[in-house]
């Protein structure tokens, strides 16, 4: 179906090859991970299948791309678009219309299929794919799983013999990532070749076939699903790769909890936020000590979004009492006690360079001050850089580095590790543990079990818009326990969480935290 032969290729004045001699090849109805660090030329491989990669970008190539037999360089994009269906990292950057089944349609329209047809086609795939429950819906009002799927149903509504999926799971949580399994295995038994991008590996441990590990462009390694089993965790960590499985993902020592007596940094009691006459979070409490660093998990519309705006000071309260080191506050005061680090970090950042960014919203700014920080978190060399220039895991770092500026009590960080590889992840976690160490209480958001074990002290769930009591287990074992689980993707409507927030765009919330970062 898909094979590399020996492909090279250099982007245009880049210094090295991003990929070197990367042979391998994708048999109908198998899966294929393609894995590595960041960086390693995954997604230039990916873009040479699906023909989404600009002939004009290369300075040099080598070797042959063949899809179903044909070669793909000499392929036109809408021949290669009825062979390969292209599933990306995120959803929303290929979608080109505003509801389900416009959504399906389009790629059978621009085929040319006439009306008739094209409408049977719609209904055989929403059933074909299982997605019943989201046909004719907006796409603005569903989850991230939601939109995954519907990505998929439009790929698969051309009946492609084959599917590149880079980082699905990226922005997913476990029941969604727990759907995503169940459709490609789904499209496996149907006989369709599955090329995987990802760095997430446990979801597809009992689908894939064979591994392919990339570094620095050339094929590190290629294992059968037994072989690449058998390898040890070190063995695996040594080349950037993430955990296999929930057990090893959860193999650490329990981070000793907060000790008792001292004033929560930040305590919210009996909070209660509803949207369009419909509650999403009832009589929630919850107090982060100084030092502290807690676990927020839940399912997809469990209101944990909604509980991070409203900790920050940027979702209006229906009823609930704040405090602020053991004083009663407003809750429009926390905005100049809480920093948000949000999942796209470039809807926040607004200075011109990197040290500017660290400055906005202080009173009195010290540079030297700033400077220590940036030391801290290796960005120092970078304080002259416009922070949008930075990579992804610089623009997290720059992120954190201004909310440790801004003296905050308490740091909130949603989804600060997706679409990391391990070495990224864990000196991210090495950062949250610093900003611990200081003193700093850090609420994170995350489906992200791996780093979860390794930074929490305390995880809570968050269940129908309601905290869960205690289970007195530590993190690593209540991590075990959640995502041991297996379920269906939440229907996050209209009157859901997420189908509320989504009327507020990322960026509108975003320059209200920068406008408010002075502390009062």
């Amino acid at each position: 179906m898909i094979e590399f032969s020996h492909v090279s290729f250099r982007y245009a004045a880049a210094p090295a090859r991003a990929l070197e001699d990367v042979s391998f090849r994708v048999g109908a109805g198998e899966l294929v991970v393609l894995t590595g660090r960041s960086g390693c030329g995954k997604s230039t491989l990916t873009s040479l299948v699906n023909g989404l990669l600009p002939r004009h970008e290369a300075d040099e190539t080598g070797g042959s791309v063949t899809i179903c037999g044909r070669d793909a360089s000499s392929m036109e994009g809408y021949e290669i678009a009825r062979l390969v269906g292209s599933v990306f990292q995120n959803p929303k950057s290929q979608f080109f219309n505003l509801d389900t089944d416009s959504e399906i349609a389009f790629g059978l329209e621009n085929a040319g299929v006439p009306n008739p047809a094209l409408r049977d086609r719609v209904e055989e795939t929403i059933d074909e794919v299982g997605i019943r429950a989201l046909a004719g819906r907006s796409i603005f009002k569903m989850s991230g799983g939601q939109k995954q799927q519907v990505a998929i149903a439009g790929a698969y509504a051309l009946g492609p013999e084959a599917f590149v999926l880079d980082e699905p799971s990226a922005n997913l949580d476990h029941q969604a990532t727990v759907h995503l399994a169940g459709l490609l295995r789904k499209l496996k038994s149907q006989g369709k070749a599955l090329l995987v991008s990802e760095h997430r590996l446990s979801y597809l441990s009992d689908l894939a076939d064979r591994y392919v590990v990339l570094d620095a462009g050339a094929v590190a390694g290629s294992y059968s699903a037994d072989e690449f089993r058998a390898l040890s965790p070190q063995r695996r960590h040594a080349m950037g790769l993430r955990a296999l499985d929930l057990a090893e993902a959860t193999r650490c020592e329990a981070r000793p909890a907060a000790a008792d007596g001292q004033p929560p940094a930040v305590e919210v009691t009996g909070l209660t936020v509803s949207f369009r006459d419909r509650t999403v979070l009832s009589n929630v409490s919850l107090r982060l000590a100084p030092g502290e660093v807690v676990g927020l998990i839940g399912d997809n519309g469990a209101g944990k979004t909604t509980l991070l705006r409203a900790l920050c000071g940027l979702q209006k309260a229906g009823a609930g009492a704040f405090a602020l080191q053991g004083r009663p506050v407003r809750q429009r005061d926390l905005r100049g006690r809480v920093f948000l680090v949000m999942q796209d970090v470039n809807a926040q950042l607004f200075g011109e360079t990197l040290a500017e960014e660290c400055a906005i919203g202080l009173r009195h700014p010290s540079q030297p001050d700033i400077d220590r920080v940036l030391e801290r978190l290796d960005l120092l060399e970078l304080r002259d850089r416009h922070p949008l220039s930075l990579s992804g895991g610089q623009k997290q770092r720059a992120a954190l580095a201004s909310g440790l500026c801004s003296a905050r009590d308490v740091l909130v960080l949603d989804e600060p590790t997706s679409g990391l590889d391990r070495e990224s992840m864990v000196a991210m976690s090495d950062l949250v543990l610093t900003a611990a160490e200081a003193g700093t209480a850090v609420l994170v958001v995350s489906h992200d079990v791996e780093f979860l074990a390794l930074v929490c002290t305390r995880v809570e769930e968050l269940r129908g818009g309601q905290l869960q009591p205690p289970t007195g287990q530590d993190p690593p074992a209540r991590l075990r326990e959640f995502f041991g689980r297996s379920g269906g993707e939440a229907t996050d409507g209209p009157g859901s969480a997420k189908g509320a927030e989504a009327v507020d765009t990322a960026r509108g919330s975003s320059r209200l935290l920068t406008q408010t970062k002075e502390v009062p």
